[in-house]
């Protein structure tokens, strides 16, 4: 027996324009000929600005042969967009014993739309590089084990070699029953990081396309 449900999650239309590495300080010196990142703050990480800067210029004619800045303010910004974020097939398998302890599945099909924004000084948009399509259905699955539920112990009495009682002592007396269905829920793994892994590693991805081609 499995336990399925279905339901839909959406970021409304959650303009994920994430905590940018800093606020715009428009007391700073203007960059006309660059493009500002503002982008989720776990993203400022050296590897992955160095991809996204990488494959940014190569794909949007706007920032063709443009250099980028993390602060002040540039002829244009590159946010990140995610939205439509959809759960379907959440499974929770009855336990398979493995040894003496249960262990069970827990497992969803989702997908959730998300692209680098560009816009225009004026916070316009003007172009955009898709990272992740809203059709494009992945699924999660994670095995987890918990002990045996609902243990029967009884005391029983301890005697010595005359007979006397002199303690007592736990034992078992009817086994474990593994009809447990743990609660787990899917919004409960689908969190902010976890979508920003998955864009992170599409960028990557996307270098590596862009290289093969380049060295073609």
């Amino acid at each position: 027996m499995i336990f399925r449900n279905k339901f839909k999650l959406l970021f409304l239309p959650l303009l994920f324009f994430l905590q940018s590495f800093g606020q715009i300080n428009y007391k700073t010196v203007d960059h006309p000929d660059r493009y500002r990142l503002d982008l989720p703050k776990v993203w400022n990480k050296h590897k992955l600005i160095e991809a996204i800067t990488d494959i940014l210029p190569q794909t949007i004619d706007e920032l063709k042969d443009r250099d980028f800045c993390t602060d002040g303010k540039a002829a244009y910004y590159v946010h990140l967009f995610m939205d439509s974020l959809t759960v379907n097939n959440v499974q929770t398998s009855l336990p398979v014993e493995i040894g003496s302890i249960p262990h069970y599945t827990f497992s969803f099909d989702y997908s959730f739309y998300s692209a680098l924004v560009i816009t225009d000084s004026l916070e316009k948009p003007v172009s955009m590089l898709q990272l992740i399509s809203g059709d494009e259905t992945m699924t999660y699955s994670k095995q987890f084990s918990l002990r045996p539920q609902n243990v029967v112990y009884r005391y029983i009495t301890i005697y010595d070699q005359r007979g006397r009682a002199v303690g007592r002592r736990m034992v078992q007396e009817a086994g474990a029953i593994n009809n447990y269905v743990p609660k787990i829920s899917a919004s409960s793994v689908l969190t902010e990081d976890f979508l920003l892994n998955i864009c992170e590693k599409k960028i990557f991805e996307i270098r590596k396309l862009l290289k093969k081609i380049n060295s073609d």
